[in-house]
């Protein structure tokens, strides 16, 4: 994109973090407009790089891709991979 809205803060290539406080459901509708979905993260690394630059934008609260099912227990994430 290369536009940058006022609300919306770029963290990397590939994740944006956005200022407003927002539910799951919201959270995952903004990335769809995008053509994304809410980040799925697989090792050690790339959760560190995550929370790394969430934390330097000072994103406060932020939501992943991991769905959990009627038991509440965590078993997917966004991109239909098995939570290891």
């Amino acid at each position: 994109m290369s536009k940058y809205a006022p609300n919306e803060t770029y963290i990397a290539k590939t994740y944006i973090a956005y200022k407003e406080s927002v539910n799951y459901n919201q959270a995952k509708s903004k990335c769809e407009e995008k053509g994304m979905e809410l980040t799925s993260i697989h090792d050690a690394d790339s959760n560190n790089s995550v929370l790394k630059e969430a934390n330097g934008k000072k994103c406060g609260s932020s939501w992943i891709g991991l769905q959990r099912n009627d038991s509440f227990k965590f078993t997917t994430w966004e991109d239909g991979s098995a939570v290891s």
